[in-house]
């Protein structure tokens, strides 16, 4: 939008779609196979039946679970039941990224009124999830037995991700100023455009304050509610209700609040983590990981190695999640770069051309580099930036 000077057209809109269904396609049909032709077949054990149970239902469910809409169109949700229901986080990523652009064409048509509907989705999301707490007496501690619709109602809605919605806008919104301050050259004309973000970067004490109040937040929700997991019972609705209201968007606002010190350069381990190189293969390997885990402790599980279960000690749960983090790590790798990755390659050699717009964006980046240079030079100083041979 902003190299257009637009909004974006439906045919932009339609692009954004497209490219996201791209992305995620590939690793979203690749895993449905894995599940529906290998696991149901070559599980075997004490409980093998739950494998031939992550399919039970697609002969009735199955369009939903084509058009990544899986999540939504059922009455009950198990990790283990139903058809390929542990592909909510792929099918949620798909439904939010319908609503995205519009919340970014508010933003930048009416900057004052979208960061409101941001704060707005914030505030609401509290509301909503307090709501469903209610309606479906939901507990803290995720062991309780009246916990069996928290994935239903609640981990694998979009209406639930709200205040995940809201900040991330907000905070596309003020990376976009943050590249907009990095543009200037001059420190006087940074205070003049962009005078908060100017004082961000340059207080040290503003900058440790983020980090700090980030890990609290992020942390906080780690261990926040022990005592309610250890006697679920012992907390009142009301209670429980606000647990389920602010912990996922206070944890949203601690990653928040460390995002923005990366950005204003004040935490350079992290920044250094996040421009690594093998933060691309992390992030794509986490994909597959979490469709995957589900199969991989069923296909660990449901061995013949163990044909009467899996006494579940200290020992034995210390070995066993060890082993189910590192196979499913492993898969989720080779899966990654044998399968998924080659034909993402394809899919954006063959459609990337008609979806991408580098062309509009690599155009407005010239103009603005043209400029730069003809304002230093009218100033009699060098510029910064060079032309591209």
């Amino acid at each position: 939008m902003d190299a257009k000077a637009e909004v974006l057209s439906v045919g932009d809109y339609l692009k954004i779609i497209a490219k996201k269904f791209l992305r995620l396609a590939p690793v979203y049909y690749i895993l449905w196979l894995v599940v529906w032709v290998v696991t149901s077949r070559v599980v075997f054990g004490p409980i093998s039946y739950t494998a031939n149970g992550n399919m039970a239902t697609c002969s009735e469910d199955w369009v939903w679970t084509l058009f990544m809409m899986g999540n939504l169109g059922v009455e009950e949700m198990t990790p283990y039941y139903g058809c390929y229901q542990q592909s909510w986080p792929l099918a949620m990523d798909m439904q939010v990224t319908l609503f995205i652009p519009f919340l970014a064409m508010l933003l930048w048509k009416v900057p004052k009124i979208g960061v409101f509907v941001c704060l707005a989705l914030v505030v609401g999301n509290g509301f909503v999830n307090y709501y469903i707490t209610q309606h479906y007496n939901l507990r803290i501690g995720l062991i309780s037995e009246s916990d069996y619709f928290v994935l239903l109602a609640v981990i694998s809605k979009p209406w639930t991700k709200l205040a995940n919605i809201g900040f991330g806008a907000l905070l596309a919104k003020i990376y976009m100023q943050i590249l907009a301050y990095r543009k200037v050259t001059t420190d006087e004309e940074k205070k003049e455009k962009h005078s908060i973000i100017h004082w961000i970067h340059k207080s040290s004490k503003m900058g440790w304050f983020m980090i700090l109040f980030g890990l609290a937040c992020v942390f906080g929700n780690l261990f926040g509610g022990s005592q309610y997991t250890a006697d679920p019972l012992s907390a009142s609705m009301h209670t429980n209700g606000m647990y389920y209201a602010i912990s996922r968007p206070v944890w949203v606002l601690g990653v928040f609040s460390i995002l923005i010190a990366i950005f204003t350069q004040h935490f350079g381990l992290g920044r250094a983590l996040l421009a690594g190189s093998n933060m691309r293969v992390v992030a794509k390997a986490i994909i597959i990981c979490c469709v995957l885990q589900i199969v991989i402790i069923e296909m660990l599980f449901c061995s013949d190695s163990t044909p009467m279960g899996i006494q579940l000690t200290f020992p034995t749960c210390l070995l066993f999640g060890i082993g189910f983090m590192m196979c499913t790590i492993i898969a989720s790798l080779v899966l990654m770069t044998m399968v998924e990755y080659p034909m993402l390659r394809l899919f954006h050699l063959a459609t990337l051309p008609y979806l991408s717009h580098d062309v509009i964006v690599g155009k407005k980046y010239y103009r603005d580099l043209k400029a730069a240079q003809e304002l230093a030079e009218q100033e009699g100083r060098p510029s910064v930036m060079t032309t591209p041979d």
